[in-house]
Formats: structure tokens, C-alpha cells, sequence
């Protein structure tokens, strides 16, 4: 199991918890922004791609589940999937490769691209795309040093720069229509329940 995933895997279930809260309170603003139609089929299909944790796969299956108000039946890949063992619906697979099992009503991924190597990053976003469902939504979340980093920003080891405005033009010239969703959470640190962090992303959101 590389760093990365050690890392999520020794952070105590408070930690995962407020790390929850934040996807959550992201994914609601952007379906309250883009006004997403329910399907009308009996669940709604998700596909969500990379998870750091699988404590994560539940709290994704019942964040779609309210929002819907439908069962979910729910997908994840990821390009690793040691340290997502023993979790239903978990697939081994690249996301630059076209993705298996659509048409989905919805794919997510929370600060994926910046793990992918950048000349490859927009295969990302076109095979989230293709394997939707007529109405779905694929949601592309970046943190702030992926679309606005500070002069001095050097990606960590593993991870890659993001150039949005590159991702943007491809998305474009692909006539893939998107939408640009400012985020911004202001919740507790981690463990604290009196100290506030004010975290900013963004998010692409692909249409069908």
C-alpha cells in the first residue's frame, strides 16, 4: 500500500468524518447550482472514480442516496484497490482508459486529475463523459492549488500540476458542454469543534 493510502488509512474516524462533511456540503452546492434531474429509473447509477479509503464507499453511497432520494447502487475504481478491500462494488481500473459498466447517471470524483500524469489527464474527463447516461452528470472536483496555486506551489510526489485552462480549451474543442462550480466550505479542523478552516475548490461539471 503506497504513502498516500496509509496515510487515510491511519486517520481516525473523526478525521474521515470531517473530510465526509466536506464532500458532502460540496456535492449539494453543485447540484443546487446545476439544478440536476432525478432519473427515473428505480436507483441511480453512480460511478465514483478513485477512493482514498473504504470508509468513504458508504458515505458516498448514502450522500447520493439523500440527495436523490433514491437507493443508489454504486460503483468505485479505482487504479489500486489494495487498500479498498473487502468493499462491495470496488473495480480495478484506470480512468484514462474508457470506463467500464455504463451508463451512469452520475460519476464524481473528488481531486482526482492531479494523480494522473498531465498529458493524459483529459482522458479523464472525456471517458467520464462517454459513459454517462442521456441527463447525467459527471462531477470533477479540484482543490485550489489544481486551478489558483501560489507561485511557489510544487506538487507532492505522486501528484501532477492541473492546467484547468487547458482542460478547458480540450473540453471545448471536444463539444463537451461543462460548467465552471465555485466551492467554498468554511467547517471545523479536524478534530476541534471551536477552530474553523475555510477550504476552497472547484468544480467541473460535464452534462449529457
Amino acid at each position: 500500500m503506497d504513502e498516500y493510502h496509509q496515510k487515510y488509512q491511519a486517520m481516525s474516524n473523526a478525521e474521515i468524518a470531517s473530510r465526509v462533511e466536506v464532500k458532502e456540503i460540496g456535492l449539494r452546492q453543485v447540484m443546487s447550482s446545476i439544478g440536476a434531474q432525478v432519473p427515473t429509473s428505480p436507483e441511480v447509477r453512480v460511478l465514483v472514480l478513485g477512493c482514498a479509503d473504504k470508509r468513504l464507499i458508504g458515505e458516498h453511497q448514502r450522500i447520493f442516496s439523500s440527495i436523490y432520494g433514491k437507493p443508489v447502487k454504486l460503483t468505485t475504481i479505482d487504479v489500486t484497490i489494495e487498500h479498498l478491500a473487502g468493499a462491495e462494488g470496488v473495480i480495478q481500473h484506470d480512468a484514462t482508459v474508457p470506463l467500464p459498466g455504463g451508463p451512469y447517471d452520475v460519476i464524481y470524483d473528488d481531486v482526482l486529475v492531479r494523480f494522473i500524469q498531465p498529458d493524459k489527464q483529459f482522458l479523464a474527463l472525456k471517458n467520464s463523459y462517454d459513459a454517462l447516461a442521456p441527463g447525467g452528470v459527471a462531477i470533477h472536483v479540484f482543490a485550489e492549488e489544481d486551478f489558483n496555486p501560489p507561485q511557489s506551489y510544487v506538487p507532492l510526489p505522486g501528484t501532477y500540476m492541473v492546467d484547468m485552462n487547458a482542460l478547458q480549451m480540450m473540453l471545448t474543442s471536444a463539444g463537451i458542454k461543462y460548467l465552471e462550480v465555485p466551492l467554498r466550505y468554511d467547517v471545523f479542523k479536524p478534530g476541534s469543534t471551536t477552530e474553523k478552516m475555510l477550504i476552497d475548490e472547484q468544480a467541473i461539471v460535464l452534462r449529457k
